[in-house]
């Protein structure tokens, strides 16, 4: 395999979701990836044919950065790494006829433990300094970007200081088992543009516990689904998921809610994300339903595709969870009307990606125990966890927990596929 089509993928905050997701769209579109390795930190695979790295990362929601893989294989730990050999991955990089370079040097080598007692950060200024000197020598005038903690930059420093155009270069330091590999990175995710499309719409809630563009991203890619079939959020809420999905070029898109001002805030969300970007709204339907009464408005087995945060319960304050017990019949009920509809909305084999809730009280997750039913009305996991290790995220029921520090309801996200 040529290196030139061999990437790495540099992980977000829950590496088996940002994994999952990029094998997703991989697969998608017909490269056919191929795991090398598979770290907390980054993922490694062999794709079938060269990719444009920077028209990947705008599809991604859970990568930080995206890079290839060069031909340069190192023995050992980042200590034993060579200036000079570095400095040969950043000439076969710049094409600027000035000899004006901005470097920096990202290390996914160690673990936070490791760093500590190495003191890889420090190592890694000092790799820096030694492929400035070394490139110095060769006649280039040369920057240096060093991270602001640790020893990795991040995408905003690698961005902010060109660091993926002409005259810069971002090597990232890449752990094999017993080698050190090296990689130059391509593209960075697109932080600004995910932020704009978060805080700056114009209807948002703090009571409510909003679904976060990447995760929706994340979601809407893990469906892998056509572009030009149908996808359908019941609960679309403020409309996160429909914004996300209009954004990558889905071509059919319907958003539900049994709320009224909710869906207004939808489409008060849409029409300025339309004003921004110049998105037409064209496949964007909006419309009030009930997600328990699916089919009074949608054919049966129409759908290609239902992506979607149902309603997870109240909100769950300091004080932690009160009354789990009936908030849990009130769910069983909302979700097994829902996930009937869906069966019957849904065309045969067309998955179904959903967020569901789990309580967080001192370290303890109580997940939703009706499950068995909900998958008795016609589903089975979808997601390939046996490509994924588990740093602690994935569940015993082909799930993926995605929750922060400090919080008491986490999302359990499922790919479900309709069978019968």
């Amino acid at each position: 395999m040529d290196q030139s089509h061999t990437l790495c993928f540099i992980l977000g905050r829950v590496p088996e979701l940002s994994g999952a997701e990029a094998l997703s769209v991989l697969s998608a579109r017909g490269l056919t990836p191929t795991i090398r390795s598979f770290t907390r930190d980054a993922l490694s695979v062999s794709v079938t044919q060269p990719v444009d790295c920077v028209a990947l990362m705008r599809e991604l929601g859970g990568c930080i950065k995206i890079g290839t893989l060069s031909d340069t294989s190192l023995s050992g730990h980042i200590h034993d790494v060579h200036a000079e050999t570095l400095a040969d991955g950043v000439e076969m990089r710049i094409t600027d006829s000035s000899k004006r370079v901005t470097i920096g040097i990202s290390s996914y080598t160690v673990s936070q433990k490791s760093l500590r007692e190495h003191r890889a950060s420090r190592r890694v200024r000092q790799l820096g300094l030694a492929v400035k000197k070394v490139l110095k020598s060769r006649g280039y005038s040369v920057r240096v970007v060093a991270p602001q903690l640790g020893d990795t930059l991040t995408s905003v420093q690698v961005e902010k200081n060109h660091l993926t155009r002409e005259n810069g270069v971002e090597l990232l330091l890449l752990a094999e088992g017993d080698v050190t590999r090296v990689a130059l990175t391509d593209a960075v995710q697109e932080f600004e543009e995910y932020s704009l499309r978060d805080y700056s719409r114009p209807e948002r809630s703090m009571d409510v516990g909003l679904l976060p563009p990447k995760l929706a991203r994340m979601m809407i890619n893990l469906a892998g689904v056509k572009k030009d079939g149908t996808l359908l959020d019941p609960f679309c809420g403020f409309g996160t998921i429909i914004q996300e999905a209009l954004m990558v070029g889905y071509s059919s898109l319907v958003g539900c809610d049994i709320n009224e001002s909710t869906l207004a805030a939808a489409k008060k969300n849409l029409a300025w994300l339309s004003n921004e970007k110049g998105a037409s709204l064209a496949a964007v339907r909006l419309i009030s339903c009930d997600a328990r009464k699916l089919s009074s408005t949608f054919p049966a087995n129409s759908v290609d595709a239902i992506v979607t945060e149902p309603y997870l319960g109240p909100s769950v304050h300091r004080s932690g969870v009160k009354n789990l017990s009936a908030i849990l019949r009130e769910l069983e009920q909302l979700y097994t009307a829902f996930f009937h509809e869906a069966h019957r909305t849904l065309k045969g084999g067309a998955p179904l990606v959903i967020v569901l809730p789990f309580w967080i009280e001192e370290r303890k997750k109580t997940r939703i125990p009706f499950l068995p039913k909900l998958l008795g009305l016609g589903f089975v996991s979808a997601l390939n966890t046996k490509d994924l290790p588990d740093f602690g995220n994935l569940s015993d029921r082909g799930s993926i927990f995605v929750s922060r520090p400090g919080q008491h309801v986490g999302r359990e996200l499922f790919v479900l596929k309709k069978t019968t």
